[in-house]
């Protein structure tokens, strides 16, 4: 019988320690293959075991939720004293068993992780990032591909990326960038402005241009490139 299956969502590279400003972020997915219930469903987060540093729960907007869907994050106070060294943190989805999963779906709602100690903050850093062929965005006819990444060691949040054409002002571009997991890149698609479709051109690109996501290094942001008609690289 078809039922929902409501389980926390780990980064990319399967860490649940989901960092930022002193706060683990929590996101709810629905992995089954029917909608949740038509209530929100309760999350729980308790540091160390037997949550001796601390237990918070917040209500997730899992109403309704479609199969493959996921929550926005909800924010959890990380207690300071977590920390000594490391600090284990237990996460558990729909607490009450209010989504409507069937019994054998049950026993993944809860995971556990552990965020290490570390000389710096939990922060993202939002770069302009290299492809394969060493240079920082993609020639496809009359589009170029960008990629941005975070390099940092928490979730950032959405931004803008800024690309710009050297002599030509007005074919300045932004793209919406998405919220990144760490590690986690994102491809860009912008236009060439006719003057530079048939001859070489240098761009600039900026990642989160207007400052919005508070980063590790506010300095990286921006890099330069130059497109060369008759490089192999980009032919």
């Amino acid at each position: 019988m078809p039922s929902p299956d409501l389980v926390p969502v780990p980064f990319k590279n399967g860490s649940f320690c989901r960092m930022q400003d002193g706060k683990l972020f929590v996101v709810v997915k629905n992995d089954g293959d029917a909608p949740a219930a038509n209530k929100k469903t309760l999350t729980r987060v308790s540091w160390g075991q037997g949550g001796v540093y601390g237990t918070e729960e917040k209500l997730a907007d899992t109403e309704k939720l479609a199969p493959g869907a996921e929550t926005a994050p909800l924010a959890f106070e990380c207690p300071k004293e977590c920390f000594a060294p490391d600090c284990m943190f237990y996460i558990t989805v729909d607490m009450r068993n209010e989504s409507g999963e069937d019994e054998l779906k049950k026993f993944n709602n809860s995971q556990k992780g552990i965020c290490f100690e570390r000389d710096k903050p939990f922060l993202p850093d939002l770069v302009p990032d290299r492809f394969d062929n060493n240079s920082y965005f993609k020639r496809d006819g009359n589009k170029l591909k960008v990629k941005i990444k975070n390099q940092g060691t928490a979730f950032a949040g959405k931004s803008k990326t800024k690309i710009e054409f050297a002599g030509n002002p007005a074919a300045t571009q932004t793209k919406n960038t998405k919220e990144l997991d760490p590690g986690e890149p994102e491809e860009l698609e912008f236009d060439i402005p006719a003057d530079k479709q048939a001859g070489d051109f240098s761009i600039r690109i900026t990642a989160d241009f207007e400052d919005k996501v508070t980063e590790s290094n506010e300095d990286n942001n921006k890099v330069q490139d130059r497109f060369v008609e008759l490089d192999a690289a980009f032919l």
